[in-house]
Parts: structure tokens; C-alpha cells; sequence
């Protein structure tokens, strides 16, 4: 039998809106024909919905906010990794080789 689900709040639309509007810009779900590529989806997903709810709980203030989306835009461009650490996302730079 299936758990109930939780009544959707406005905050979670929202929030919900927010994230697929960050995917359409970065252009983070690419589908072609049957296939789905969100490669980096889930980690920016649960980046994005971390930090909207900072800022709903007034932890997280409008510095903190654009340095955090800066990491999120470099995770996409592949500068670099994110790991949670202490339940927060950090930012690992990526090592490229230069030989390339």
C-alpha cells in the first residue's frame, strides 16, 4: 500500500517552478526522440531546493544566495563538483588535463 502524499503547498509549486525554470535556462534536460539526458538534474535539484529553503528560514541572505548560484553555474559548465558536507552543498574545482 502506498504512503499518502503530503497536500502540495504553494511554497512547494514555487519551488518546484524555480528549479525547472533554472533547468530550461541552462538548458540542464536535454530530450531527443525517447531519450531523457539530466545528467547533472539531481544534484542541482537538491542544491536548489536546499537553498530556497535557507532563504525561507532567513539563513541564507542575497551575498551568500549569488555566490551559491555561481557554484550551481559552474557545476553545470563543469568547473566543478558538488558534495554535501555537514548536509550543505560544497564546491570541488575539477582537475582537467591539459593535454586535451
Amino acid at each position: 500500500m502506498e504512503k499518502p502524499k503530503k497536500p502540495t503547498t504553494d511554497f512547494d509549486n514555487k519551488q518546484r517552478e524555480y528549479v525547472w525554470s533554472y533547468f530550461r535556462e541552462k538548458k540542464v534536460v536535454h530530450f531527443e526522440d525517447t531519450f531523457i539526458d539530466a545528467q547533472k538534474a539531481f544534484v542541482i535539484n537538491s542544491a536548489l531546493r536546499w537553498a530556497i529553503k535557507e532563504i525561507r528560514d532567513n539563513s541564507m541572505r542575497e551575498p551568500r544566495w549569488k555566490k551559491f548560484k555561481r557554484m550551481i553555474d559552474q557545476y553545470v559548465a563543469g568547473m566543478v563538483e558538488i558534495k554535501w558536507t555537514k548536509g550543505k552543498p560544497t564546491s570541488i574545482e575539477v582537475k582537467h588535463d591539459r593535454r586535451e
